[in-house]
């Protein structure tokens, strides 16, 4: 519910809230609401898209907190295996990287944590500001490989 309310409130995603909803009511599919939801987003502007996840995610930490402690019991702690060892963030030279980890596909050897991406447009010169990036949870290979 909460993503589909702060959809119908957010300029350019206002028929995306009516998906969602028509979805929680069981009269649309999921697949049609994450469709609609992923294809709105990606036509707001980037600021608009972080901003958008910003305000999801403040609005639903309590929900998301209770699910992560439900889970903790059948996954390894989720901050543990979200730690990228051996890499810096090129953005706010944080290592070892924490969290979420945004590799440029454009540049070579150019990583960022999350809050660094979220502000891609002006890190490091702006110099990635339209490139793409790759985003990785978990590093599954052997940390000992990484490249930084």
């Amino acid at each position: 519910e909460i993503l589909s309310t702060l959809a119908s409130q957010t300029s350019g995603m206002e028929d995306c809230g009516l998906v969602l909803q028509e979805a929680l009511s069981g009269s649309s599919t999921v697949t049609a609401a994450i469709s609609s939801l992923l294809t709105s987003l990606t036509k707001l502007p980037f600021e608009a898209q972080i901003a958008f996840m910003e305000q999801f995610f403040a609005l639903g930490q309590n929900q998301l907190e209770q699910f992560l402690t439900a889970v903790s019991a059948f996954h390894p702690p989720w901050g543990q295996s979200m730690v990228h060892s051996n890499v810096e963030c090129d953005g706010c030279n944080a290592k070892p990287l924490v969290g979420l980890r945004f590799t440029d596909q454009q540049r070579e050897n150019f990583d960022l944590c999350s809050k660094c991406y979220s502000s891609k447009n002006t890190v490091a010169g702006g110099e990635s500001a339209g490139h793409t990036f790759q985003c990785t949870l978990f590093d599954w290979s052997d940390s000992s490989t990484e490249d930084k």
